[in-house]
């Protein structure tokens, strides 16, 4: 079981992710680029569940990954889940576009 984690909005410098919370959340850990960027309870101020989170793209940047410590069954679980962006091309690379086959 993870978590499956979709693009809720974009900006040039920020994305915000989505996800559906598990059972028996006790808490987040939210990582970029290897590194714990941010720590959250299960809830947000207002006590609604959390379910989103915003990242800088380029600092420190993706993967993006959302670890959820979790209760089930009397037993703690860690449900995770990554987003990672498509690297962008080289600059001397264009992207690829299909092209027509003309014969004579």
């Amino acid at each position: 079981m993870g978590l499956t984690l979709t693009k809720v909005s974009e900006t040039s410098t920020t994305i915000t992710l989505g996800w559906d919370p598990p059972v028996g959340i006790g808490g987040y850990v939210f990582y970029a680029n290897g590194e714990a960027v941010s720590v959250a309870s299960p809830n947000n101020k207002d006590g609604t569940p959390r379910k989103t989170v915003k990242y800088s793209k380029a600092s420190p940047g993706p993967p993006f990954i959302v670890a959820a410590t979790c209760r089930q069954g009397g037993i703690f679980v860690l449900v995770t889940g990554m987003y990672q962006t498509s690297p962008p091309l080289p600059s001397n690379v264009a992207e690829s576009v299909p092209s027509q086959v003309v014969t004579a």
